[in-house]
């Protein structure tokens, strides 16, 4: 044949979620182990997906004394503190999608708490 040419090629790239090439692993689940910290395991009770324009309450789980909430500045979030600083009602106020961590420290700063939060698509 005239003006065709033929080319063999072998791609491949590496998968850092599914290859092990130490151990002729190639496709398979790496799993990590995991370990958590109870220090930093989250002690705020309520919900990881919210949806936006509808209240969502969060409460501390167990007696951390008294604190501050807090969520990003700039953060289209209303906050309300109830039960004495113990739980928060807060409120994404736009329609658009997000996320966020809603924080809380005790008035030493020696805890911080986190919760990672996010807001789906209201469609």
């Amino acid at each position: 044949m005239t003006n065709v040419i033929e080319i063999a090629a072998e791609e491949y790239f590496k998968n850092k979620d599914t290859d092990d090439l130490e151990n002729d692993m190639i496709d398979g689940l790496i799993i990590e182990p995991y370990d958590p910290d109870p220090r930093i395991l989250s002690h705020i009770a309520g919900e990881g997906f919210i949806k936006p324009l509808t209240d969502w309450e969060y409460r501390l789980d167990g007696d951390f004394g008294a604190g501050t909430w807090a969520v990003p500045a700039g953060a289209p979030i209303t906050l309300k503190v109830i039960d004495e600083g113990a739980a928060v009602i807060l409120n994404w106020t736009k329609t658009s999608h997000g996320q966020f961590d809603l924080t809380w420290t005790d008035e030493e700063n020696t805890t911080t708490l986190k919760k990672t939060i996010v807001v789906e698509s209201l469609w």
